[in-house]
Order: C-alpha cells, then sequence, then structure tokens
C-alpha cells in the first residue's frame, strides 16, 4: 500500500499490519509502540542529517522490522559525509540503550542501535561495509563478500531466534527477522546493477577528480575490471603503458559482453 502527499511517499507493507494485529493480539502494544517510535527516531536523525548535507528524503517505508527512509542519491555525498549519516542513528541507539539500560526504553534502543550495525544489507552496518569497502577493493566486490557475511549471520539470527522462541515464552522476533531480512538479502542483484549504475552516473559527473589505477594485462578479464570499479573515484586501467579510462572499457563492454579480455579491445 502506498500514500503520496505533495511528491512524498509513504509505503506501508502487508507485513507490517500483519505484526501491528499480531503485537495487539498478544498484549504486547505498549511494548510495540515504545519500539517503533525509536525506530521513528532512528530514521529521523538519518533524515536529518542528509538533509545537513543537501539531501532529501522523498518518502519512507514501513516495514516489520522497523522504517526505511528513502534519501534521494545518498551516494552523491562524500565518503564521510555517508558514514555520519549511517554511523549516528545508530549510536544514539546504542547511547540511549546504555544510559537507560535498566528499563525496557534502553534496552530496546540497544537492540536497534545493534541491530542496525549488523552486516547485512540494507541495514545501516551492511551499508557502511559496501561504502567503505566498496572504496578500496570496488563497489560490487564488495557487494560479493557482503553475499557471504551477510548469509552466514542470517543463519545465525535464524538459529538464535529458534533458541529464543522456544525458551522465551515463543517469542517470534528472532525468526521473523531472520527470514525477513533473507527476503531482502535476496534482492542483492538488482541492488548491485542499480548501484554499478551509479557508479558510472556520478563518475561521469563534472566534479569527480579522485582516481584510482589498476593493473592488467592482455588476459585480465573485463568482468574482473567491472568489480574493481567504485562509487567514489574513477578507475583507470594500466596496461601494456597506456591508461585506458573506465568508460572506454565499460563502452566496448555494452558493444561485445563481459566474455571478453583486454586483448580482444586491441584487436577491434
Amino acid at each position: 500500500m502506498k500514500i503520496v502527499i505533495n511528491n512524498f511517499s509513504i509505503k506501508i507493507g502487508y507485513s507490517f499490519l500483519l505484526i501491528i494485529i499480531l503485537m495487539i493480539a498478544l498484549g504486547y502494544e505498549e511494548q510495540f509502540f515504545i519500539l517503533y517510535g525509536f525506530m521513528a527516531v532512528h530514521e529521523i536523525i538519518h533524515i536529518a542529517l542528509a538533509f545537513v548535507f543537501g539531501k532529501s528524503c522523498k518518502g519512507i517505508s514501513l516495514m516489520p522490522l522497523g522504517f526505511c527512509a528513502q534519501i534521494d542519491r545518498l551516494e552523491d555525498i562524500s565518503l564521510m559525509k555517508r558514514n555520519i549519516v549511517l554511523l549516528s542513528a545508530p549510536l544514539f541507539n546504542i547511547l540511549t540503550g546504555a544510559l537507560f539500560w535498566e528499563s525496557f526504553i534502553g534496552k530496546a534502543n540497544f537492540v536497534i542501535g545493534l541491530f542496525n550495525m549488523l552486516s547485512i544489507y540494507p541495514l545501516d552496518g551492511g551499508r557502511l561495509i559496501l561504502y567503505n569497502l566498496g572504496y578500496w577493493a570496488g563497489t560490487l566486490k564488495a557487494y560479493e563478500i557482503m553475499k557471504f557475511t551477510g548469509r552466514i549471520m542470517i543463519f545465525i539470527i535464524f538459529i538464535l531466534g529458534i533458541i529464543l522462541f522456544i525458551l522465551f515464552d515463543y517469542n517470534f522476533w528472532g525468526i521473523a527477522a531472520a527470514l525477513y531480512l533473507y527476503k531482502e538479502e535476496n534482492k542483492k542483484d538488482i541492488n548491485r546493477a542499480y548501484l554499478f549504475y551509479k557508479c558510472i552516473v556520478k563518475n561521469n559527473k563534472e566534479g569527480l577528480f579522485r582516481s584510482r589505477i589498476w593493473y592488467a594485462d592482455e588476459n585480465t578479464a573485463l568482468k574482473d575490471i567491472i568489480f574493481k570499479l567504485g562509487i567514489d573515484y574513477n578507475t583507470l586501467i594500466y596496461i601494456n603503458g597506456e591508461f585506458l579510462d573506465e568508460n572506454k572499457v565499460r563502452g566496448y563492454i555494452e558493444k561485445s559482453g563481459l566474455d571478453c579480455k583486454m586483448k580482444d579491445m586491441g584487436n577491434k
């Protein structure tokens, strides 16, 4: 379900509505509204800091595990500013949890902050690793690494969820979180393609001065070069004493596909 007010969209998932019904039916409505209230504060902090750095929020999604702000073109700001936007909200939750640890509010905030720091996309921790690891290793390479580590974490959450369900009065939150994250993690291929598109668009924008050099030889596969591209820099490929801009390689891939090597570019 989607509601649009003055170009601001509010997406409400049916699973979110189901969670509300379940929590009320089980008598946890007070805990639910406290928990989701601080999740809303979490997202407001993201939105406020993004606004400080010149980025606006186009909408918000209401999901079983909280809220997700749709901040427009966050990748256009510097890596340091992105880190501030992403780190600020979970750090607020963790500090609030430490200050009010004896209360439900404190424990709820601590869980919210810690959970959001997990290295699973699209959680804050996953985005932080994607941007920072992608800065050094390449955006798509960072996705490949996260695919492995993310599924391990989801499996651990699922096992802990089963233990939680058995030992603590059929508490289903752990299992629900694992299943939801697994569903979101399976969208990774779409996210990879979309983020790669953002890489190309940003690297072609005027004002990107930072460059990285990657050494290749004639037998280097073009698909390996694609994995070296990043959001925050333009990649130069050094081969046989010459520098090739990433746009030239991309243009050749668009015509001939990924199943080529660098030596094929010289033949055409």
